[in-house]
């Protein structure tokens, strides 16, 4: 026999289907993150963007928890950091922008003139020189002890040169020192020595102006050096010399 659609089918099948229904419904609100196995829930599970900030527990994400280049500028609200989350030595030259300091970002007494050298187009002056007897030795027939050159004397700078100095950049009574040892001056970025006739001073050849010390360039000071012309008498060689720093590029 057929079977026919009739007012009790048709009714028992809407109460069942809003019954498995609204069953799932209720399941779906009683599941709670204690219903989930730990590591349960994968990056593969979530949703794009479905994670946001109010999802986020206070202090939950550390530096380590942050894939490196991925926090940007943009990412940083303005003023959120301070120096003491900066570690020390991060923040080189190269990542300050040019002329982005001002005395205000400067604390106290922290930079000293000889941190910046002499200022651009400023002459330092000064006076080098020594005096060397001719040494006899008189327990047997006198001779000359002190034979050998160069002699040498030495001058420092009251305040460093702003940049480097090498021995070319030095001149002794040279043309391109238009000065003199009662006035000397330097073209900016060099050093001129200006000799001065004192006693004995004959007894000196070759005077030159190098570097201290064995590098090939120095901020601080120079020395003189000369060989005497006649060992058995004193050699004595000074002057006076200037330094104007380079202007600014």
């Amino acid at each position: 026999m057929r079977r026919h659609l009739t007012y009790a089918n048709v009714v028992a099948t809407i109460a069942l289907f809003l019954a498995l229904s609204g069953g799932v419904v209720f399941a779906a609100k009683q599941i709670g993150s204690s219903d989930l196995a730990k590591r349960a829930v994968k990056t593969k599970n979530i949703a794009d963007n479905a994670v946001r900030s109010p999802q986020i527990k206070n202090n939950d994400i550390n530096s380590g928890d942050i894939r490196d280049q991925n926090v940007t500028g943009g990412d940083i609200a303005d003023g959120t950091i301070e120096t003491a989350d900066l570690k020390d030595g991060a923040v080189k030259g190269g990542k300050v922008g040019d002329d982005s300091l001002t005395g205000a970002d400067l604390q106290d007494g922290t930079i000293e003139q000889n941190d910046l050298g002499v200022p651009p187009e400023t002459t330092m002056r000064g006076v080098v020189g020594a005096s060397f007897p001719a040494i006899v030795d008189t327990a047997g027939p006198p001779h000359v002890l002190n034979t050998q050159g160069p002699l040498t004397a030495y001058a420092s700078f009251p305040i460093p040169a702003p940049a480097n100095l090498s021995n070319s950049d030095m001149s002794v009574d040279g043309p391109d020192c238009a000065g003199s040892p009662d006035a000397p001056t330097a073209p900016p970025g060099k050093l001129c020595v200006y000799t001065v006739t004192t006693l004995a001073a004959g007894n000196a050849s070759s005077p030159s102006a190098v570097i201290l010390g064995n590098g090939p360039t120095t901020r601080f000071g120079f020395r003189m050096t000369w060989n005497p012309t006649d060992p058995t008498l004193p050699s004595t060689l000074d002057g006076t010399w200037a330094y104007t720093a380079p202007a600014l590029p």
